[in-house]
């Protein structure tokens, strides 16, 4: 007795055993047996359904796949209790159509989509499993008796072809975010293949052909300068069978050149000996490459100038030095820009990146490292602040150079926020040497106190001033015009007033003709003090150059007048007196 397999299905032949005499029947027996034995062995689950579609047989894999400890809870059930196409099933009720099932099947048909079924078990759980499905008959020829099922729980595989499916799409997602293109290099045809984004790297229209076929036409459209190196590259990676990144340029058919990196793998055959292909995926870097070379020529320009210009990380990380602070704080005169921890003569660089750990030191640690204490303090508790509250501190502190000298400096600290979240990403800072120029202030003071000390001692009235005001007069001025230096600089004019009415007119005008003319002015005149004693006053005036005022600035502002005034009481009388 044979099970035929229905055309286009998956069945085998199923011989049934039956009855017979003598030897004949012990043949049969045996072979009863052997048919037992084999089906209780079996690892997939086997059973047998009659022309009604309920169970006659079920071997003990079938009885576990169902959830049954026996067959004999389910001798007798529809099949339709148990199993359901996974079209029909929808997580319960089942609609499963078994009837039609068998009638097809006696047909000689089995409908497309049965052979993979939903599976419920005794404990209301399911599973997908693969089914094969013959019709069992007594001979060659004979009307079907019944069915036999085969059932394989293929959750495993079920599992594996959705991981697989999802890697394939998260692939597909990664080369789409990438931007990538994914190749193909046949080495046995020499056929090359590209996805759309390829052809777009390349430079033709999306929705166009390919523009080279093979390798040659490929190689037409790399930079010859770039051509000898990858194939260099490719032939020794080849040799080792090992993976390959090699980085080059793509000219376009307008002459454009667009920069390109391609990950490269080859293939070969099962036995791993001859190689079929190479397979890969390119990426344009052009929009990459161009912000690199625009940083490399701003880190260029900030490397030229003699201001300090440092960036730290939110955490304390040192991000970029240049050239001029690398030097004052004693780190190796290379371009820094997020590159590993870097020795000083005080051990590891504060903050420096460590390869591939935490940053060195924190915020607070990197400050009082690099500054003396009051410029620490200061940046810690005022200037910080204030950068992140308002976006911008500017001021004086100090820096410690890698002999431990302070330097004195102007500096301005910039937060850096992150758009449009405006979380903070980087803080810049620019420190000035100011040492010149406190330098000279401190020369500035002394001179100014040395002249003060001159200016102070002396007899005679010295006054300095400009155009507008007056800048400086001594106290000598208090002694002979009997009136405050502080009523001079509010009034510049005012010791005019003191003038003896008859002199009057004629020194205001002789004054007013010195400074228009950029002139001298000499002149004896007689003022009337505030207790009513009148003096005999010697006035000189000399026009003198602002050597502080711009070459641009009107020449009446860039010229100060250098005022003496003597008195002469004593020798005046003493003169008149020898005339009289």
């Amino acid at each position: 007795m044979k099970a035929d397999s229905p055309p286009g299905s998956r069945g085998r032949e199923c011989v049934a055993p039956t009855g017979g005499m003598s030897m004949k029947r012990k043949t049969k027996t045996d072979s009863d047996v052997l048919y037992q034995s084999l089906l209780t062995c079996h690892p997939e689950g086997v059973c047998t359904l009659d022309l009604e579609g309920r169970f006659t047989y079920l071997n003990p894999a079938a009885c576990d796949l169902l959830g049954h400890e026996s067959a004999e809870s389910l001798l007798g059930h529809a099949v339709s209790e148990v199993i359901c196409t996974r079209k029909q099933c929808r997580a319960c009720p089942m609609e499963f159509q078994d009837h039609s099932l068998v009638a097809a099947l006696i047909a000689g048909k089995i409908p497309r989509g049965y052979e993979e079924v939903c599976v419920h078990r005794s404990d209301g759980s399911t599973f997908p499993a693969a089914i094969n499905i013959a019709a069992l008959r007594t001979g060659e020829g004979e009307p079907a008796i019944g069915l036999v099922l085969s059932l394989r729980d293929i959750t495993e595989q079920r599992k594996q072809e959705t991981a697989l499916r999802h890697r394939e799409q998260r692939f597909a997602l990664a080369i789409e975010a990438a931007n990538a293109a994914v190749w193909e290099f046949d080495l046995v045809t020499g056929e090359v293949h590209f996805g759309p984004r390829g052809i777009e790297i390349y430079g033709c229209p999306p929705g166009s052909a390919v523009p080279f076929h093979d390798y040659e036409s490929w190689r037409t459209r790399i930079h010859p300068d770039d051509l000898l190196r990858i194939e260099a590259e490719a032939h020794a990676a080849r040799e080792q069978g090992v993976p390959w990144i090699v980085d080059y340029r793509v000219i376009r058919p307008n002459g454009e050149i667009r920069h390109v990196r391609s990950a490269c793998q080859q293939l070969c055959d099962d036995d791993g000996g001859v190689p079929l292909r190479i397979v890969g995926f390119e990426e344009d870097r052009t929009a990459e490459v161009t912000t690199l070379e625009r940083l490399q020529q701003l880190v260029a320009i900030l490397d030229n100038t003699s201001d300090f210009v440092v960036m730290h990380g939110p955490d304390g990380r040192l991000v970029f030095m240049n050239a001029a602070g690398r030097r004052v704080v004693g780190l190796p005169d290379e371009p820094f820009l997020g590159a590993p921890a870097t020795t000083t003569p005080y051990g590891v660089a504060p903050g420096a990146v460590g390869e591939g750990g935490p940053p060195a030191f924190t915020v607070e640690e990197s400050i009082r490292h690099y500054h003396p204490e009051w410029a620490a303090d200061l940046l810690l508790n005022e200037a910080l602040p204030t950068a992140m509250r308002d976006g911008i501190w500017q001021g004086e502190t100090a820096i410690i150079d890698a002999q431990g000298r302070e330097i004195p400096t102007s500096q301005v600290i910039i937060p850096h926020r992150s758009t449009p979240s405006g979380e903070l990403t980087e803080i810049s800072t620019i420190l000035r040497d100011i040492s010149q120029t406190k330098q000279a202030q401190e020369e500035l003071a002394l001179s100014e106190r040395r002249f003060r000390q001159i200016a102070e001692s002396i007899h005679e009235v010295f006054g300095l001033s400009d155009k507008e005001k007056l800048l400086y007069v001594n106290p000598a001025y208090e002694t002979i015009w009997g009136r405050s230096t502080e009523s001079l600089y509010a009034d510049p004019c005012s010791f005019s007033e003191a003038i003896h009415p008859e002199d009057r007119d004629q020194i205001i005008a002789d004054l007013r003709e010195a400074r228009e003319t950029r002139s001298d002015f000499d002149a004896l005149f007689r003022i009337i003090r505030s207790d009513g004693e009148v003096r005999w006053v010697h006035m000189q005036s000399v026009p003198v150059r602002n050597n502080d005022a711009g070459e641009d600035e009107a020449a009446a502002k860039a010229l100060l007048r250098a005022s003496t005034a003597r008195d002469m009481t004593e020798h005046e009388e003493r003169l008149r007196g020898r005339q009289k």
